[in-house]
Parts: structure tokens; sequence; C-alpha cells
């Protein structure tokens, strides 16, 4: 399900399918991984994502007293709402392509051993431009399926004589070599503020995306969709949506209705994600890595508080609404007007109208 092994794995020339995917219930950070995989997905400009599962049978959607399956989005509330961040940043409206590719290079007649593995920062480098692998006819007559900004040399099945190769400069990408992406750096092929290897920092190429590894957060800004991940204590700002994490680990996000941009939307969806779990799971520890028991409904939401800010509010006036995981509105939230023209509010799954992952944002005429 990781986004990081998969980019290497797109063939050049070819379409791209993901036909099985899913971060799996317990995991306790599995409402993050729909907007990673939409995002980084989107850039890479493949073609498919296919979540693994919407359901195993009838029962698992048409009864409300089951809480026994990993996969299944029909039993399991914020995973199912996590998607829409993904499909959106996915979709038209979401994440551009990375105008720029770089290819590990292969020739096409060579043995290569089945337990053979890329550099580490191939994939790396993934979450910044378009990457993937070109196999390749050893032959002087044989076109590149695109033109490549940088090829790699993985340090096994490197073709001498690719057509291509020679109008793109080679690196060294062997499993062992350490220096490949400075080396990237310091040829101009990444521009210096897009990647900081040493604390785990990578800008897309078109600016939409940004993973700090070290603060464990995400943001994704375009203009039908803005996502974050923010630990407690971190904050993240866009164009539309600025978002402080008060309380608790928590994916906070802007969906415009019918993919228009943020700022012209009539309706869009706030989100403030945290975590479910079922009543009377059991847990070998604390840390949730053992799940002993499925337990049973009703699910129990994660605490979380959020101070979220609309920042494109000029000329405009909004209503937002808490609603239920259904979509029924609960209750009416005010916006607290700022002096610089935004408006904010403070975001909590607990409230007297009981537990509060989404809202309804309403552009009023």
């Amino acid at each position: 399900g990781s986004p990081l092994s998969l980019l290497a794995s797109r063939l050049y020339g070819k379409p791209f399918a993901v036909t099985e995917f899913d971060f799996a219930k317990p995991n306790r950070f599995r409402a993050e991984g729909p907007a990673l995989l939409g995002a980084y997905g989107a850039l890479q400009d493949w073609d498919m994502l296919v979540q693994f599962a919407y359901s195993h049978g009838r029962e698992n959607y048409q009864r409300d007293d089951r809480a026994n399956n990993h996969f299944d989005l029909s039993t399991d509330p914020i995973k199912s709402i996590a998607h829409r961040i993904g499909a959106a940043l996915f979709f038209d409206g979401g994440v551009k392509p990375a105008s720029d590719a770089v290819a590990v290079l292969l020739d096409e007649k060579a043995d290569i051993p089945f337990d053979s593995n890329y550099n580490r920062a191939v994939a790396r480098l993934g979450l910044i431009t378009r990457i993937g692998t070109a196999v390749m006819p050893n032959t002087t007559d044989a076109p590149c399926p695109e033109n490549f900004a940088a090829v790699l040399n993985a340090g096994i099945a490197f073709p001498d004589n690719a057509a291509g190769a020679d109008n793109a400069k080679v690196f060294n990408a062997a499993p062992d070599y350490e220096q490949l992406l400075n080396d990237l750096l310091n040829a101009g092929m990444i521009p210096k503020d897009h990647c900081d290897p040493a604390t785990g920092f990578f800008r897309s190429i078109g600016g939409e995306l940004e993973l700090n590894q070290s603060k464990g957060t995400f943001q994704a800004i375009t203009d039908a969709c803005e996502a974050f991940i923010l630990p407690a204590g971190e904050k993240a700002r866009g164009r539309f949506l600025a978002a402080e994490s008060l309380l608790g680990r928590a994916v906070i996000a802007a969906v415009a209705a019918e993919a228009q941009p943020l700022r012209l939307a009539k309706r869009i969806l706030l989100l403030h994600l945290t975590d479910t779990q079922a009543t009377k799971a059991k847990f070998a520890s604390p840390a949730m890595e053992q799940l002993d028991s499925w337990g049973e409904p009703p699910f129990l939401a994660a605490r979380g508080e959020a101070t979220i800010t609309l920042l494109a509010t000029a000329g405009r006036n909004y209503r937002l609404h808490a609603v239920n995981t259904a979509g029924k509105r609960l209750a009416t939230v005010p916006l607290i007007p700022g002096a610089d023209g935004t408006l904010s509010f403070k975001a909590q799954v607990f409230t007297d109208a009981g537990q509060v992952f989404a809202y309804e944002l309403e552009a009023l005429p």
C-alpha cells in the first residue's frame, strides 16, 4: 500500500494501474493513506487506483453489527471518509503530473536476478518527479518511450547503446550508492529547495506536494483540494485553508464539490480526521501493533482538536455545518472573523451534537 514501494515499478510506455491497495484496520494512521497514494499517484501520472475492498459480502454493508474486517470500507468509517481526499487529489482538479521524468534503464536481453533491488533513493526521488523503469532494446536505433531529464544506472543490466540515453545525464543508482539524491541536486536536476535528504524533506516539481519525514507532516495544495497531515503542535498553510493541530495527529482537508476551485465552490467538504476503533477491541500493547480481538460496534472516535482557518474569503459569505458520517447536518458552527479578513473555527471531534469528523461549508448568495 505504501506509495514508495510502488513508484519505480511503473514501466514507461505502458499504462499503469494499482489494482489493489489498502491501509488496513486497525492501523491508527490509515486515514492518511488515501491522501498520500492519491497525491503521489497523480504526480506520477498513474492511470488507475483500486481500493481493496468495499465489502466482503453483503452482510458487511447491510448489517450494523459488523466490525471484523481489516480491509472493507463498509465497516471502517474513518477510512471511507479519507478516500474522498485521495480521490479529489487523484482526479481532475487535483495534483498535476510532474513535467519531468527520470528512468532506470534496463537492457531487455539481460539476465537480472530475481532478488535484485533498486537503490532506495530511486523511490524517494518519486516524491519529487515522475520515475519508473524503461526496458530498452540494446540497439543504437531503439527510441526511449519519452524524453527523460535523467537516466539511472541501477548497477545491473544497464544498456550500453540505448538511443536516448546519451541525450540525458546518467547517474549512478547502484543499490549501495548513498549519494544519488545529492548528485542530482548538485547537477541541478532537482531544485535545491525541493529536497533535503538529511531531514527527509521532499517538495514535488510543481510545488503542490510537500513531505517532511522528520516532522511527520504532509501537505497537498491544489485548486480543488487542500490536505494536511499534522501531528499535534504542527501547522500548515495553503491558498484557501490553514490549520493547526492542537490535540492529536490529524488529517485536515478541504474538498470542493464537483471539482471546482475552492475559492469559487458553492459547497466544500471540510474534514478533520483522527481515528476510529471498535468498542471492546483488544490490543496486545498500548502501541496497538497487534490486534487480539475485533471488538464490536459502535465505533469509537479518537479525540482531536484543531484550529481551521479559511483564507480566501474576500467578497464571500459562508455558513458552516457540522455533519455526521452520513452527511446529515448536526449543528451550525460559528465562523470567527479575523482582522486579516479570514474566518476560523475550532474543530473538535467530541461535541455536544455528537462526534464530528466532517463539516459542510456552504457559500451564501
